[in-house]
């Protein structure tokens, strides 16, 4: 099975060292990273087109989730308090298996205190780094 992690340009995904171990010791996967924003479409069509489970963050790369096969898994994972929930409607267009990933078990940030709804807000969210923890991970995958 082919796993491909959808790496953020400007997102610091942590537990990433845990990630590769374990997908290392599982010698079940063929685990590889990727920034989709930096390849050209005939490597990305290609890639992407061979890939059976795409672990990304919400955001602008989970949109190339869209050139993945039907029946192709994707595992999203979001920032602290911020639901998208247009990717799921997306992936069930696709033919997908969508399995997004909320956490928001981390103290709300100061400039979203008065409302989660202002501007500043929702920028300050979306700028937070993902944690992905390794176990969890392996749910997803199994």
């Amino acid at each position: 099975i082919r796993v491909l992690m959808a790496v953020p340009e400007s997102i610091e995904i942590q537990g990433m060292d845990a990630i590769r171990t374990y997908f290392q010791r599982n010698g079940n996967w063929w685990y590889f990273e990727k920034e989709l924003r930096s390849l050209g479409l005939e490597e990305e069509l290609s890639i992407m087109m061979d890939t059976d489970v795409l672990i990304g963050v919400v955001g602008r790369d989970l949109y190339h989730m869209i050139l993945l096969l039907p029946g192709s898994a994707v595992i999203a994972y979001s920032q602290p308090y911020v639901h998208d929930y247009s990717f799921q409607a997306l992936a069930e267009v696709a033919g997908l298996q969508y399995y997004p990933v909320f956490n928001s078990s981390v103290p709300l940030l100061p400039a979203c205190r008065d409302t989660m709804e202002a501007t500043n807000c929702r920028e300050a969210l979306r700028k937070q780094s993902v944690f992905i923890h390794y176990g969890q991970l392996h749910n997803y995958m199994r």
